[in-house]
């Protein structure tokens, strides 16, 4: 019977480095049977039996493992200084190097891998020693930020008074957990005591705030359910004024309306909401239905002002006055016409004002000019003056 060697799915080597797959070669053999040899330190050890028509094949196939070996020192060697690898992953690597070369099954310079897996291992312990640190660093920033989050929710506690917004001040306290799980989260891991303390921190501001949250409302509860009455008793008041007609006094009474409902304080937001649409509703209609009236006395009070503005201007036809009494009958006449029409837009009286007051200054002025003209007295006194101002200019 044939004896058939079986085909090795091994190919010949194809390395882009042929020089160190010769110079690994060196240090192994194949005999023509197969048998697989070493040459480490000058002596020889079996490594394998390799069933191959070519020993090159079999001796190219030990080569390779050697380089693969190699390349995957340098990678690991690479990784170990720039990936951020953790100190165990660095450990479990060297292990599996180590074990691979107490007995290898490779071709090629061992002792040479051996020492260079030496130096790498030496390597190793610096960059443990700086993980080490990098990890006490991010330790005690992870302390930190912690101590700050509790700084924060202590500063919460302790502004805590009947002002606050529980609402707001809830998101802010649930802000500061999800802070404080993305810190535990992301950071190196804190020694399980610190940790605790720093926990029970924290935990004492959360429960101090959710105690004074469940008593506010407890409080809150009961004072709405009183806060919710007095509105009502206060809308009864509103429907009952919003059909007045007594624009002034109902306006006023609005207003005293307006000062209990704050002072009744707040029930819960949708109720107290809908009580204050129901209550202005009513104030809505008052003032809509007195607006009415008001654009109705607006536009009649346009049409007074037009006609005074037309009075004024015939009263100015008496400047200038040239007789004083003659101007006052006519200008009593004017004023008297004046205050027949009635009310003007209130920013126009002033003008109005303005106007007939310069008219009324201009004829008192001629009134006392008139009088200083016909005065008895200052008659008597100017002959008394002239009389004695002509003895003095005889002598």
């Amino acid at each position: 019977m044939e004896n058939k060697t079986k085909k090795s799915p091994i190919t010949i080597l194809k390395t882009a480095d042929k020089n160190e797959a010769k110079k690994a070669a060196k240090f192994g053999r194949v005999d023509s049977d197969g048998t697989v040899w070493l040459i480490e330190n000058g002596k020889e050890h079996k490594i394998g039996e390799f069933k191959v028509k070519e020993p090159k094949d079999a001796l190219d196939f030990y080569v390779k493992r050697y380089l693969n070996l190699m390349d995957r020192l340098s990678l690991f060697e690479t990784r170990m200084k720039v990936a951020n690898l953790k100190k165990s992953e660095i450990d479990s690597s060297l292990d599996n190097f180590k074990k691979e070369l107490i007995n290898p099954a490779i071709i090629g310079d061992v002792e040479k891998l051996r020492q260079r897996l030496d130096k790498i291992i030496s390597q190793a312990e610096i960059i443990k020693l700086e993980i080490d640190k990098t990890k006490a660093v991010g330790i005690q920033q992870a302390i930190t930020e912690r101590i700050k989050i509790i700084n924060q929710a202590e500063k919460i506690v302790a502004e805590i008074n009947n002002k606050v917004n529980w609402k707001q001040t809830s998101d802010k306290f649930a802000d500061l957990l999800n802070q404080w799980t993305n810190n535990q989260k992301n950071s190196p891991k804190v020694a399980k005591d610190i940790d605790d303390k720093l926990w029970q921190k924290f935990s004492e501001n959360r429960r101090v705030f959710e105690n004074a949250k469940k008593e506010f409302y407890a409080t809150f509860n009961k004072s709405s359910q009183i806060t919710k009455h007095t509105k009502e008793k206060i809308i009864t008041k509103a429907k009952s004024l919003s059909t007045s007609e007594k624009w002034n006094e109902t306006q006023e009474a609005f207003r005293n309306l307006i000062k209990d409902w704050k002072a009744a304080g707040r029930t819960r937001k949708n109720t107290d909401d809908k009580l204050w649409q129901e209550f202005k509703g009513y104030m809505d209609q008052f003032y809509d239905k007195k607006n009415s009236v008001d654009a109705i006395l607006e536009e009649d009070y346009a049409k007074n002002y037009q006609a005074k503005t037309a009075i004024i201007q015939d009263m100015k036809k008496l400047l200038p006055i040239s007789d004083a009494k003659k101007a006052r009958e006519k200008y009593r006449a004017y004023l008297s016409k004046l205050s027949d029409i009635g009310k003007v837009p209130a920013n126009k009286i002033k003008k109005i004002q303005e106007e007939i007051s310069k008219i009324d200054k201009a004829v008192s002025q001629a009134e006392n000019e008139a009088w200083q003209k016909t005065d008895p007295r200052k008659i008597e006194i100017n002959q008394k003056l002239a009389e004695l101002k002509k003895k003095l200019e005889s002598k």
